[in-house]
C-alpha cells in the first residue's frame, strides 16, 4: 500500500513514488501532446498559402479545366436554340387556345 504524506495529509493509494505511475504519467503526457499537436500541425499545413496555391488550385484546374472560347460559344448557341424552341412551342399553344 502506497502511503505518502504531503502537506500534512495522507494520500493513500495515490501511487506517488511508484515506478509504475511515472511511466503512466509520461505516457499520458505523450498522448496528450500527440492529440494536441496533430490537429494543430494539420491546420498549420493546410493554411499555408504556397501549399494551397500549389496543390489545391492546381488540382482544381486538373479536375475542371478552364473553358475554351469555342466551347462557351457553342453552349450559348445551344441555349439560344432551346429558348427559341420553347418560345415557339408556347406561342403555338397560345394560338391554339385562342
Amino acid at each position: 500500500m502506497g502511503c505518502c504524506i504531503a502537506g500534512g495529509s495522507a494520500l493513500v493509494g495515490s501511487g506517488f513514488g511508484d515506478g509504475r505511475s511515472e511511466m503512466g504519467v509520461k505516457l499520458e503526457v505523450f498522448r496528450m501532446t500527440l492529440y494536441l499537436s496533430f490537429p494543430v500541425a494539420m491546420f498549420w499545413i493546410a493554411n499555408q498559402a504556397e501549399w494551397f496555391e500549389d496543390y489545391v488550385i492546381q488540382r482544381k484546374r486538373e479536375l475542371w479545366p478552364p473553358e475554351k472560347e469555342s466551347q462557351r460559344r457553342e453552349l450559348e448557341e445551344f441555349k439560344e436554340r432551346i429558348r427559341k424552341q420553347r418560345e415557339e412551342r408556347l406561342l403555338r399553344a397560345a394560338q391554339q387556345n385562342s
